[in-house]
């Protein structure tokens, strides 16, 4: 049985480094060909808050925002649809401290980072995913995931939505293997994006109560406290400061929702009544 473990485990981890390694080249392609100044235009979103967080400031402060964006290449006329003078930080203070670690790259080499970044979480993401569905060959998701429109999409856009996918996937099978603690670090991790997962969290939260698998709640809470007390100290009034920042200033996607790649922008972009829309999005 340890032997079967064992080999298991060998099995895993050499799967983990082919993707690395095809991520790895894959960036090195996309370093080389692709226009890379006319792509991944989110980033520079969150490369602001990680420089504002390295000097202690309020990743949500328009001045700074527009400030430090307009000195990386924003214009408010091109990038900007002639409505934002920059693009706002939506994200909790402990998203952007992970961008701390890469404001002494650089901008240009932090934007490299984050395309292998978004690579190796759809093809770990398909690894994860390749005996899911009973019937299914193996190497279905392992194809689709990272070939999905949307996949593609996030990549060029420099989006949050894959890293998010992958978190979840990997919550999925660390809550199969009862590795609970790890699951409870992972779901709270998907807070980087509320909006977008938050029906989930609550569901994954009701799921463990009625499983009696505490460790998953005990785990999720300490790490969602421990990132707000580490927000807090940075930026006291972080809560209120990220619920006004998307009060005041609507995403563009909710002006221009064909720039955007979820399932409600798809349906929005096409200018239905909104009742049909939110009746197809929930259906």
């Amino acid at each position: 049985m340890r032997g079967t473990h064992a080999f298991s485990g060998l099995a895993r981890l050499r799967g983990i480094g082919l993707m690395t390694l095809a991520a790895l080249l894959l960036t090195l392609a996309g370093r080389t060909l692709l226009p890379w100044d006319q792509l991944f235009p989110d980033v520079i979103c969150y490369w602001t808050a990680g420089k504002i967080l390295a000097a202690g400031q309020n990743p949500y402060d328009a001045a700074l925002q527009t400030e430090i964006q307009q000195d990386y290449g924003w214009d408010k006329a091109t990038r900007g649809f002639g409505l934002f003078d920059y693009l706002p930080y939506y994200y909790p203070p402990w998203f952007g401290l992970l961008w701390v670690l890469l404001v002494p790259l650089g901008y240009a080499a932090a934007k490299t980072v984050w395309f292998f970044v978004n690579i190796e979480c759809t093809l770990l993401a398909g690894y994860l995913l390749r005996r899911s569905v009973p019937g299914v060959p193996a190497w279905v998701p392992m194809v689709v995931a990272p070939l999905f429109l949307f996949s593609v999409a996030c990549v060029v856009l420099g989006q949050t939505a894959l890293v998010i996918f992958f978190l979840i996937v990997l919550l999925w099978r660390l809550l199969e293997q009862r590795q609970d603690a790890w699951a409870g670090v992972a779901l709270a991790w998907l807070t980087i994006k509320p909006q977008l997962t938050v029906v989930l969290i609550l569901g994954i939260l009701l799921w463990a109560v009625r499983q009696r698998r505490w460790r998953v709640l005990l785990v999720f809470f300490a790490t969602v406290v421990l990132l707000c007390l580490i927000s807090a100290l940075i930026v006291p009034s972080w809560l209120s400061q990220m619920w006004g920042a998307i009060r005041h200033t609507p995403s563009p996607t909710a002006y221009y929702p064909w720039i955007g790649n979820s399932w409600l922008l798809v349906l929005k972009a096409f200018a239905l009544p909104s009742w049909l829309v939110y009746g197809l999005y929930l259906g």
